[in-house]
């Protein structure tokens, strides 16, 4: 009899990435400009010059994030708490910054 198990089948964790990655870009780029979770609070995600973002910015935030996080241990995301500086490292690669509405 078979059994239904997510297991270590890789399929399923690439499946839950992928659905993650779509789901962030498609609400970044859409006209609430960030996740449900993100709108709720009052924050919105834009360019540097404050426009909405695009979805090709949307996709290189989210591929770039958890590397940038992960090889600098990290500090890429802490940055934000620095003074002066309320961008983390994926922030600055893809010309984005996170404000409060």
């Amino acid at each position: 009899m078979a059994t239904v198990s997510s297991g270590n089948d890789p399929k399923v964790g690439a499946g839950y990435l992928a659905f993650i990655l779509l789901y962030r870009v498609c609400f970044e780029a859409s006209s609430i400009q960030g996740t449900p979770g993100k709108h709720f609070v009052g924050l919105k995600i834009v360019t540097t010059g404050g426009d909405q973002i695009s979805p090709f910015r949307a996709l290189v935030r989210n591929v770039v994030r958890y590397p940038s996080i992960i090889i600098t241990f990290g500090i890429g995301f802490l940055i934000v708490l620095l003074p002066g500086r309320k961008r983390a490292l994926h922030d600055m690669i893809s010309g984005t910054m996170v404000v409060k509405v």
